[in-house]
């Protein structure tokens, strides 16, 4: 099971206005890898096997041992340190009151379980980027977006929680 946002529609409008200010803002300034094609306009998952088979095709061509390493972040989304996070987005560009908006949308939400006609009793999120909401898949891709720049030998082609090497 996963967990599902529910928010009024007052947030989840602002939410869309506060998404497309920071993808204004991030493609403006090339924040993305090239090689991330989750939750990105224009992107899919059919650009990203393409890619992923280019790179293949490069490597066998030119003579080299090719192999794939496939890899799935397990819960991704419900793991993102929230610290780490707001650090990263600060890393990125937004300070100040952006950064302090983003520290109280993260903070002191709660959850609960649902099955049939009961509520289990709320506890407060401690971890994760709320599923389902209109911010969560732009802020797990700013959380992994540095998996791409890591100094290692070989190709990524990252896919949301989804990374083939």
């Amino acid at each position: 099971f996963r967990p599902i946002s529910l928010v009024s529609t007052f947030s989840k409008v602002f939410e869309k206005i506060m998404k497309e200010k920071m993808l204004l803002f991030l493609n403006k300034n090339n924040f993305f890898s090239k090689n991330q094609y989750g939750f990105r306009a224009g992107l899919s998952t059919e650009l990203a096997l393409c890619s992923f088979m280019e790179k293949i095709n490069a490597g066998i061509n030119d003579g080299k041992f090719v192999t794939g390493l496939f890899i799935d972040i397990k819960k991704a989304f419900d793991t993102v340190d929230h610290e780490i996070l707001l650090e990263k987005l600060g890393n990125c560009g937004f300070r100040g009151t952006a950064q302090k908006w983003f520290s109280s949308y993260l903070s002191k939400r709660q959850q609960c379980v649902k099955v049939e006609n009961s509520f289990s009793e709320s506890g407060e999120v401690i971890c994760g980027v709320p599923q389902g909401s209109v911010l969560g898949a732009i802020l797990f891709i700013i959380y992994i977006n540095d998996l791409c720049n890591g100094k290692f030998k070989g190709e990524l082609t990252p896919f949301a929680d989804d990374t083939a090497l």
